[in-house]
């Protein structure tokens, strides 16, 4: 199925679609809500996938903020 096939069968404008597979675009709940109907699944696995691939993008980034508390070592005794 091509981009514009399924932007055909959602009834949406092709554009929105290659935006998403693109990444210029995140899907909404309601785009969510028209996937989950066109591929038999949920529009929470389309919203957890989209999420996953925000939380992806962020921790390959380098974070620049150092933790408020460090971790202690526990000592053992023995």
């Amino acid at each position: 199925m091509t981009q514009k096939e399924l932007a055909e069968y959602l009834k949406c404008d092709y554009k929105v679609i290659n935006r998403i597979i693109n990444e210029k675009a995140k899907v909404t709940p309601e785009m969510a809500i028209k996937l989950s109907a066109a591929f038999n699944t949920t529009p929470t696995f389309w919203l957890n996938a989209q999420m996953a691939l925000d939380l992806w993008k962020l921790r390959t980034q380098k974070p620049k903020i150092r933790p408020l508390i460090r971790h202690r070592r526990l000592a053992v005794t023995g």
